[in-house]
Parts: structure tokens; sequence; C-alpha cells
């Protein structure tokens, strides 16, 4: 079955990935120059926008996990005591129970809750398994760390 969508607000980035994705099925019909965002159409069959919609979220997921604490909104206190407890992505984060974080010398009610409320922000939230984390081969891709 094929589809046609028309999708808006793109930016440069998603436009670009559209284009390289499907370079025959998707057709740029529009610039907001205002919010310098794409309007485009694009004609695929359903097994294609699946797969390409959970490559998209993948790697939203991947780089939301991987993201480094110094980037998230805490007070320096807060990630002082994340650092000193090797608490380094997100990733590492999410994985920890509320419990654990309050036995971090110098992590408080104030710091759980600024936690909590970053991690609400960007549809996480602690006490999450994850296997395998932190991929030694990612951290390198996406930082030259190893």
């Amino acid at each position: 079955m094929r589809i046609e969508i028309k999708l808006t607000d793109l930016s440069v980035e998603e436009t670009a990935r559209l284009q390289r994705e499907f370079p025959e099925k998707v057709r740029v019909t529009g610039l907001c120059e205002e919010a310098q965002t794409f309007e485009a159409l694009l004609k695929v069959t359903t097994t294609e926008l699946f797969r390409f919609l959970s490559a998209v979220y993948d790697t939203t997921y991947e780089q939301k996990l991987y993201t480094k604490i110094e980037e998230l909104k805490l007070s320096s206190s807060t990630k002082n005591c994340l650092h000193r407890a090797n608490i380094l992505y997100i990733g590492d984060l999410i994985q920890e129970n509320p419990f654990g974080l309050k036995c971090i010398r110098g992590f408080g009610e104030m710091s759980l809750s600024g936690v909590q409320n970053v991690l609400a922000h960007i549809d996480l939230c602690l006490g999450t398994n994850l296997e395998n984390f932190p991929d030694p081969e990612v951290v390198k891709r996406l930082y030259g760390e190893g």
C-alpha cells in the first residue's frame, strides 16, 4: 500500500535526511522563511515509512541516552554529585533509583526533584533497565572516547 504524507515544520537536517532516505519519493513543496522550516510531500509504502521512523526514533533515543550529564539543566552541585558517583550519561542516570541517588553524599531532595523534572521533560524516568550500557562503540562514535 502506498501512502502520501504532507510533512511540515521540517528542519534543514530533517529535510536532507528524508531526501537521502527517499531520493525519488520525497518532494520539497515549500519553505517557511520566517521559521526557516520546510514542507515536503512524501509518497512511500507503509513498510518504508515504518523503517524510516524506526531509524529516526532509535537514533533520537540513543542520542538521549548518551547525552552527557553536564549538558542537562541541573545545578552544579547535583552534577558534581552525579560525577562523583560515576554517572556520566543520561543512560547511567535513568538506571538509578531515587533511594540509590539519595545515598550519594550531598544528593538530597532538591537534587532528586531537579533530576526527575529534567528527565520527565525528555520523556525518561529513573529506574529504567538498560542492557549493555554504556556501549564503548557508541561512546567512541559519538565522542571519540573509548
